[in-house]
């Protein structure tokens, strides 16, 4: 009688367990077209808001840059009010749903006596799960040999528990794997948080993803790639005759623009897989950033020796330059505040704050005189600023300043300079690459780190997905470039407001 209803309340664990799987599936399922349909009417009404609002009408021939710019960019949070309208909730929720972890005991556990290190107390065993894309794992548990002993001789009585996530293209994946065997004492866990490598020639430094989430562009020597994130095969190539130093999807996701050396900045077409606009091809283009409309691209780029770098801002309707900000060295990372009003510039020793409506500085922060500001990011509210600094090889740090009260709020220090800072979606947690080969994930509510990644190298970029569930990093390998991408296990780390 026992054993029947052990039997019983088995099944209907098991029936729980799928039902909650297929449920949360079906789920992303109907939330994906709620947000097709979203975008489509987000671009519908911001269509609409240009046409309508004179504040967003193309440029008078008796208005001069200044009052042009300065015009547009008061307008420009009417944009990020409606995309946040439409958009930001469904994320947010999307992020919710696919954070969700599942517990299984579908998984089959595989022991070879031959295969027990007794030198080194090793013993490789294979794990299997027995769903959705049957994974199988091979963990090294550390193990003295009458423990192994023991092992072996209980081996059908070792509790394999598994916990399941969501991945690209929204299947099921087994992330970590837990054995359990009281007579032997062995307790151990394997955590699977790399996803999957997206791999080219040379090293990797500019990352970015699509609004969708669905495309994955990375940049490196001569060659700008563009991925689908659920195949992990490379859709589409740019070639570039010398290095990529940033990329950027339009708010439409459209249009991928890119900074190298030697071509300038390059926008391509996504659909046609052509060039569109190309500016500045006779120089190094650091950085390049889409305003929040889609209209105007933010470029970084080195005017040669003797002349000063310069941040232009592109009208990329008339193609012309509307507005610029001389600097004395190289800008390594540009950015545009949510609401389109702040440009955030990282450059050697100094990071800056301009107000595009008035075109004059709002801010300045000043670092060590051999510091460097590789990286510097909005979040998503805007409220502040997170700078990605260091000397060479030296230690380097994250520094979290409230834009309105110009103060630093946080320090995060790291062993080497920091190449990348990155907020999630939400704001809640703050991503760093650095040259120490870790990247690290920072809770912001309370400070601390929630997770961290080995790198083959030096960490180049970090990026979170849109809707906050996965975390790329780019770096060099060997020689070669790679973009990990990671589970961040987000369901467990302690996100709430209290």
């Amino acid at each position: 009688m026992k054993i029947r209803l052990f039997v019983v309340l088995l099944l209907l664990a098991s029936a729980a367990f799928s039902q909650n799987v297929e449920e949360t599936l079906q789920e992303i399922k109907t939330l994906q077209v709620e947000i097709a349909q979203s975008q489509k009417l987000l671009e519908k009404n911001i269509a609409e808001l240009k046409s309508t609002n004179p504040l967003f009408a193309d440029q008078d021939p008796f208005e001069n840059n200044d009052e042009y710019v300065s015009r547009i960019f008061k307008a420009m949070p009417q944009i990020d009010s409606l995309r946040r309208h439409h958009l930001k909730g469904l994320w947010m929720r999307m992020g919710e749903l696919r954070s969700r972890l599942f517990e299984t005991r579908n998984i089959t556990l595989r022991a070879d006596t031959k295969q027990y290190d007794s030198n080194n107390e090793t013993w490789p065993i294979e794990v299997q799960h027995n769903d959705y894309q049957k994974e199988k794992f091979r963990i090294t548990i550390k193990i003295p040999r009458d423990q192994a002993r023991l092992l072996n001789e209980n081996l059908s009585k070792v509790q394999v528990t598994g916990i399941l996530t969501i991945d690209p293209g929204d299947r099921i994946g087994l992330a970590r794997v837990t054995l359990n065997e009281s007579v032997s004492g062995v307790y151990h866990t394997s955590e699977y948080s790399l996803i999957t490598s997206f791999e080219q020639n040379n090293g990797v430094v500019p990352i970015a993803f699509s609004p969708d989430g669905k495309l994955l562009a990375t940049g490196s020597f001569r060659r700008i790639s563009v991925f689908d994130v659920q195949t992990g095969k490379e859709k589409m190539s740019f070639g570039r005759k010398d290095r990529v130093y940033s990329l950027g999807f339009s708010p439409n996701g459209e249009f991928l623009a890119v900074g190298s050396h030697y071509d300038g900045a390059t926008i391509f077409n996504l659909q046609t897989s052509q060039t569109t606009k190309s500016f500045n091809d006779e120089n190094a283009v650091f950085s390049v950033a889409f305003s929040p409309d889609g209209r105007f691209l933010a470029m970084a780029s080195d005017h040669g020796v003797g002349r000063s770098d310069l941040i232009d801002i592109l009208d990329l309707k008339s193609n012309k330059v509307v507005e610029s900000f001389p600097h004395s060295t190289d800008v390594n990372s540009v950015v545009f505040s949510p609401n389109g009003q702040l440009l955030a510039m990282g450059s050697f020793t100094i990071a800056k704050i301009y107000d595009l409506q008035t075109a004059q500085l709002e801010t300045s922060y000043s670092y060590e005189s051999t510091e460097h500001v590789y990286s510097v990011a909005f979040s998503p509210d805007g409220q502040f600023l997170c700078t990605g600094s260091g000397s060479y090889a030296e230690e380097g740090f994250a520094k979290l300043f409230d834009v309105k009260t110009r103060k630093i709020v946080k320090a995060f220090k790291h062993n080497r300079e920091v190449k990348s800072v990155a907020f999630s979606p939400d704001g809640k947690l703050l991503a760093t690459g650095s040259a120490d080969n870790v990247i690290r994930i920072f809770n912001l509510l309370k400070g601390n780190i929630v997770a961290t990644f080995e790198h083959p190298d030096g960490v180049n970029t970090v990026t979170f997905s849109p809707d906050g569930v996965y975390l790329v990093a780019g770096c060099r390998k060997n020689f070669n470039g790679i973009a990990n991408l990671y589970r961040i296990f987000r369901a467990e780390m302690e996100l709430d407001d209290h």
